[in-house]
């Protein structure tokens, strides 16, 4: 029997409509509201564990064919 595991990035991608905090801390300001929206990426590695693989008998039917 064997475990079956593999690893996996995950890598999301979205646009943040938040506006962008002006130098003053005013994030309602003119200049914040005028900026197009940020893109922000967030990524993480991650194991996918699928369980056990358990081997298939193989019948006498089918070992003449391998």
């Amino acid at each position: 029997m064997l475990d079956l595991q593999f690893n996996m990035l995950v890598s999301y991608t979205y646009r943040s409509d938040d506006p962008v905090p002006s130098e003053d801390g005013n994030s309602h300001s003119k200049t914040a509201a005028a900026k197009a929206p940020e893109t922000k990426t967030f990524a993480f590695y991650t194991v996918v564990d699928l369980g056990p693989i358990i081997p298939r008998e193989v019948s006498r039917a089918e070992s003449d064919f391998i």
